[in-house]
């Protein structure tokens, strides 16, 4: 095994490396601890360490970037293992809580069974250092008992150096159901531990390689080539090749039957994509492809990447491609084009997802959609239709909205976005469409027309060009619950950082004040506050307050009283005071300390002095 030490940002590492988004944030403060390259078992390990614990779902991205980034045609596994130095703001049981949706989705990547004894446990930790694992007593629970207690402590003292110390108890099962649920699971792991084994119904499969009246098939067909066609007996269905004929095509040669994109004829039932397993096998799928990317490899191939659904739920398949075989696919598999296919459902192990592979056939597929109708006798009109213009409120194109609205016979629809106005080009450009379709449909029926006349002509349809205004409340007081206090009296001027933005679940985590009076700064007040909690990453790097600058201050009950005496019955001022008030009021009332606060916002304040802005 070849090993460096390293200990370098992941950007230094890997510089041709380029992550976006929350994987690029969440993973920038890591530090590369070393790289090593075991040549045996065809593995890149990577071991990374940092002071922020890093959900799985980026580990698992960073595993999958490396290898399609930087080794795209090489057979090589990625491996990353991280390591937590965590502050002591955190105690086991606060990790546990933050972390416990990234444990279920490692344990559902490592062992579907595991995951569900872990998902139908209760843990609770009644000291500090030890957790209590209680275990529904079924047959799965007592089965995953030790690789569950295993998983969890290396979790704390490996991964995070917690030491915990690990307690089991058993209660019993909810209902028959959950125990037959649980009983069925167990089945399936078994099934899927004979596959990889090459065990099937508790029989060994036929050696590779063995006669099957002249058709050599691998029982983990993975790519072209991976079966061989028949080379005698009767021939197969439409593209396939006759028995014994010279130049017989292969799976990789273009096929003569012009609905096959690739390798062999096939006929069958489709399955539903949502049914779909590691156990599922080899199966027939039928869909639309919603996504499709093409790659050119060292080794002369093409990787050709497509994603396909069924409407029940989506599945990406890949394919090992000559040059000329992968133009065929490029045009047969155009996003939105329907086909049927033949393959092998994989857990991918760069992809960690079920992925098709070892596909033996696709074939061009008719729309097998329903397409809705209106029926009713007089059809209406939608006056308050939202686009993907309307943030978290709409995700149909404009286009297809409209073309929808005029497919079903509507008279109009009426477009109104969130505050926004974006969607009205692609509305306009989309009568325009309408228009001259019906245009030539209406020429086809009345060829005495001649162009100037057609030109009048236009759709019976409508678009209504709306929006959702927003409303301003310009009648909130930049005062609130005065007491006759004048602007000559003293005031103190506040801010307040916190570890979130309600008061009800986040907590304050720093104070700083001042009191002015007769236009000059005579006190001030400034503290960071323990908020007993681990600050979450964004706030850190919003605020600049880490955990370590905080777990050393005094807590809330320290620091409200010391804060209230300097305020004493000052008026309170603050931007946006709303927010900065409210987390103090909650404080008084979770420490029974009244309050009757005079309060000014600057905010609203500043919208009446300057206009302007």
């Amino acid at each position: 095994m070849e090993e460096m030490m390293l200990g370098k940002s992941i950007a230094e590492t890997f510089p041709r490396l380029r992550l976006e988004g929350d994987m690029k944030e969440y993973l920038s403060p890591a530090r590369v601890e070393h790289v090593a390259i075991d040549r045996k078992a065809h593995r890149l390990n990577v071991q990374i360490v940092s002071r922020r614990w890093i959900h799985k779902k980026y580990i698992y991205g960073l595993e999958e970037e490396i290898g399609r980034q930087l080794f795209p045609d090489m057979d090589l596994q990625i491996r990353v293992r991280e390591h937590f130095y965590l502050s002591g703001q955190y105690t086991p049981e606060r990790f546990f809580e933050v972390y416990h949706s990234s444990l279920l989705r490692e344990c559902r990547e490592e062992d579907r069974m595991l995951c569900h004894v872990l998902q139908t446990s209760d843990i609770s930790f009644p000291e500090e250092d030890r957790l209590e694992l209680s275990l529904e007593d079924t047959l799965t629970g007592h089965e995953k008992e030790k690789q569950l207690v295993l998983y969890l402590t290396q979790i704390f003292e490996e991964r995070c150096h917690m030491a915990v110390h690990i307690h089991v108890s058993w209660h019993p099962a909810e209902t028959e159901a959950h125990r037959q649920e649980d009983e069925a699971g167990f089945r399936r792991e078994a099934d899927r531990i004979f596959a990889r084994a090459g065990v099937s119904g508790g029989k060994a499969s036929s050696a590779a390689g063995s006669d099957t009246g002249g058709q050599a098939v691998s029982q983990n067909a993975d790519g072209p080539g991976a079966a061989a066609p028949q080379t005698g007996g009767k021939s197969g269905g439409p593209g396939q090749p006759q028995g014994g004929r010279k130049g017989r095509r292969t799976q990789n040669d273009a096929p003569a039957d012009p609905d096959q994109l690739f390798g062999r004829y096939f006929e069958g039932d489709s399955t539903p994509i949502a049914s779909l397993d590691e156990t599922a096998g080899e199966v027939i799928l039928k869909g639309q492809v919603t996504m499709q990317e093409t790659r050119e490899l060292r080794s002369g191939k093409v990787l050709v990447m497509f994603a396909l659904t069924d409407f029940t739920d989506t599945i990406r398949g890949k394919i090992f491609a000559d040059p000329d075989q992968a133009k065929t696919l490029e045009a047969g598999l155009k996003q939105g084009s329907f086909i049927r296919l033949r393959g092998r459902v994989l857990q991918d192990a760069y992809e960690h997802e079920l992925m098709l592979s070892g596909i033996q056939g696709i074939r061009r597929a008719a729309d097998f959609r329903e397409t809705r109708t209106d029926t009713a006798p007089v059809r209406r009109v939608e006056l308050h239709a939202h686009t993907k213009m309307s943030e978290m409120d709409g995700a149909s194109e404009t286009k297809d909205l409209i073309r929808r609205a005029w497919k079903w016979g509507h008279p109009a629809v009426a477009i109104t976005d969130h505050g926004a106005v974006q969607g009205f080009p692609d509305a306009n450009k989309a009568m325009q469409g309408i228009d001259d379709e019906y245009r030539r449909a209406y020429a086809e029926k009345h060829p005495e027309l001649d162009r100037d006349a057609l030109k009048k002509v236009s759709a019976p349809f409508k678009v209504l060009y709306g929006c959702e205004v927003y409303l301003v409340d310009d009648l909130r007081g930049i005062a609130v619950n005065t007491k006759g206090q004048t602007l000559q009296d003293s005031f103190v001027v506040f801010d307040i950082e916190t570890t979130g933005l309600s008061n009800l679940t986040c907590r304050i985590i720093e104070i700083g004040a001042v009191r002015v009076c007769g236009g000059e700064i005579t006190e001030r007040f400034s503290t960071f506050v323990n908020p007993e909690v681990p600050i979450p990453f964004r706030i850190e790097q919003l605020t600049s307050i880490s955990d370590s600058m905080v777990e050393n201050a005094p807590t809330i009950r320290e620091v409200l009283p010391q804060f209230l005496e300097f305020c004493g019955n000052d008026v309170l001022v603050a931007h946006n005071a709303d927010f900065d008030v409210g987390f103090i009021q909650k404080a008084c009332e979770d420490q029974g300390i009244p309050h009757d606060f005079t309060r000014i916002d600057t905010v609203a304040l500043a919208q009446y002095l300057l206009p302007q802005l």
